[in-house]
């Protein structure tokens, strides 16, 4: 168990940002494409935004803003002019499925959304060009915003999977992003760093690229909006200088396949998201010119929370622990009762201090179980198992409920099995992350229908894919366990196997595997 370093006077992100713009004022904030600008430029424009919105569309403290915009210069000047009036900014990715996005839309009631192209959200909220309103702001003063804005208040709401079907918003404030701007650990960023923006600004793992970048006065490379392929990426990260690169487990594992010379001028690589390979380690600790660190993160807790240099000792004993937390992160792990372990007991992962969230949108009962108060602190259940090393180190061990990593993304196995029970066709969806090539995992759908009659790939895919992002489901199956079971896709519902059955079975084996994935291996396409 560690104690929380209580972090004092951590200011929000507004006034976090500006105090890295002022003495960053001429280095370069951003690169787009042939775009670029300087943190004078960047916080100029930024509040230019935030007047317009203000006057002409009514955004005061505690507005929700959405934002569905691709990766762009834009982008960027419009996260800040939210935060800068005390908005709550709504992700919405463009990629995702418009069901995904509305559902987001519905719950979060944004008075508004900045985009970049339609968001086709219906009557849900007004949407407004970002493009127009930059233009509209070009007069405006550009000086910092009187507003001040409260550390404690909420800067986003970031949406997670959830068991119930429906992804959950998590309310995340503005101290518990910007503790990160004098604190960050182990990993420790220089003003001469460039990062390589390439997570979803709608997951949480963006806030390590983004914000750490921004608060530290580095450089922000930001790619194409669409996914790169591994040679591009490697490219981006050569021909722009990258020294800071975070990255999930599985592209990491590729791109040290593919082309670990891109690593020779990294000086700090994050790799989280799933357990370590040790053999892409071992090849990653010679390649790349820094440090290769293991960190660990959750949503409900701003992302980034725990980071710890890894060794070839490590590789060797094949124990890759996250380390210590970050200051004003606490890190417990607990028994049932919440009591602490021993070292070496595993117990479940809790957190408490500056980083947690508020909570989930509407939902204060998951609230309050998640975020338990226990002996006059405040803690987040994590879900996480773990134990302590007799280093007192912490070292991920797996999970408490059926919540999975899947190319870096938590993904909640119910919520695919309930996407595809809504198909109409299907009787009985079971999801089970199975080990892939190459120390990766996969998620395979089994499946019955109510006439007995197989269903297709192509359908149960479509509707999955209509409540999941399409970089998560690409392809379902419906697979056939051990012999001594019916195949999902014949058996009736009276002769069919339990859902407990069916998740006790491990899979089929590599050898004889002939059945497309539900989700794709854990690599970019």
């Amino acid at each position: 168990m560690y104690a929380v370093d209580e972090l004092k006077d951590v200011p929000a992100l507004p006034a976090a940002f500006e105090t890295a713009a002022a003495a960053a004022a001429d280095r370069t904030a951003l690169e787009c494409g042939k775009r670029v600008l300087t943190y004078r430029e960047l916080n100029a424009a930024a509040n230019r935004l935030a007047r317009r919105l203000r006057s002409s569309e009514g955004v005061t403290a505690g507005s929700r803003v959405a934002i569905h915009m691709s990766r762009s210069v834009e982008l960027y000047v419009a996260l800040l002019a939210v935060l800068k009036l005390g908005g709550v900014v709504v992700p919405l990715n463009p990629a995702h499925p418009v069901a995904v996005r509305r559902s987001a839309a519905e719950e979060a009631q944004p008075v508004l959304t900045l985009r970049d192209v339609p968001a086709g959200l219906g009557s849900v909220t007004a949407e407004r060009d970002v493009h127009e309103l930059v233009a509209a702001s070009a007069s405006l003063p550009d000086g910092n915003l009187a507003e001040a804005v409260d550390p404690k208040s909420t800067a986003f709401i970031l949406f997670t999977s959830g068991s119930t079907g429906r992804p959950k918003g998590v309310l995340i404030p503005h101290r518990a992003i910007a503790r990160v701007a004098d604190h960050n650990g182990h990993a420790v960023v220089l003003p001469d760093d460039c990062f390589l923006q390439t997570s979803p600004y709608s997951f949480a793992a963006s806030t390590t690229e983004i914000w750490l970048s921004l608060l530290h006065g580095a450089r922000l490379v930001v790619p194409p909006p669409q996914l790169p392929s591994l040679p591009e990426l490697a490219r981006l990260i050569t021909e722009h200088g990258v020294t800071f690169l975070n990255l999930p487990c599985g592209l990491f594992n590729l791109l040290v396949d593919g082309h670990p010379e891109a690593l020779d001028g990294v000086r700090s690589v994050i790799v989280s998201g799933d357990f370590p390979s040790p053999e892409h380690l071992s090849r990653a600790l010679r390649a790349v010119g820094g440090a290769v660190h293991n960190a660990y993160g959750c949503t409900e807790n701003s992302a980034l929370t725990a980071v710890r240099a890894l060794t070839e000792e490590d590789v060797r004993r094949q124990v890759f622990p996250v380390g210590r937390p970050l200051p004003g992160v606490g890190l417990h792990v607990l028994r049932p009762d919440l009591a602490p372990c021993d070292p070496g007991e595993v117990g479940e992962l809790c957190l408490s201090g500056a980083g947690l969230a508020h909570g989930y949108l509407e939902q204060p009962k998951l609230t309050a179980e998640k975020f338990p108060e226990h002996a006059g602190t405040r803690l987040l259940r994590t879900g996480d198992m773990a134990r302590l090393t007799p280093e007192g180190e912490v070292v991920l061990v797996g999970r408490t409920d059926q919540m999975v990593k899947i190319r870096g993304f938590r993904v909640e196995l119910r919520e695919v099995e309930l996407a595809a029970e809504e198909t109409g066709r299907v009787n009985r969806a079971v999801v089970r992350a199975v080990d892939a090539a190459d120390n990766l995992r996969e998620l395979v759908l089994f499946c019955t229908t109510a006439t007995g009659e197989p269903t297709t790939s192509t359908r149960s895919r479509r509707t999955c894919a209509a409540r999941r992002a399409r970089t998560l489901i690409r392809g379902t199956t419906a697979s056939r366990p051990p012999t001594s079971t019916p195949s999902p896709t014949s058996a009736s519902p009276r002769t069919s196997p339990t859902r407990s059955s069916w998740r006790r079975w491990s899979g089929p084996s590599r050898s004889t595997r002939s059945w497309p994935p539900c989700c794709p291996r854990s690599r970019p396409r």
